[in-house]
């Protein structure tokens, strides 16, 4: 487990499925980038959002099983 206390993203304003997925898994908007990123010709505004260890917590009660699966990993290297 890593112990963060935070999780934050930065998602385009204008991607309303990606933000209600985000906010489906906890996340919360904590404000507006005005003219964040460059795309297409223009600036485009985004989203921080966050999730705090204590809401995860008091959501889903616990780190699941199977989030150790990122510790445990290790990559194979050819030859070993």
């Amino acid at each position: 487990m890593l112990n963060l206390h935070k999780v934050y993203l930065v998602v385009d304003k204008q991607n309303e499925a990606a933000v209600h997925i985000y906010q489906a898994c906890g996340f919360s908007v904590e404000g507006e980038l005005r003219e964040e990123f460059f795309s297409n010709g223009r600036y485009r505004d985004a989203y921080r959002m966050s999730l705090l260890q204590s809401e995860y917590l008091s959501t889903y009660g616990s780190i699941p099983e199977h989030a150790s699966v990122l510790r445990d990993w290790q990559p194979q290297i050819d030859g070993e």
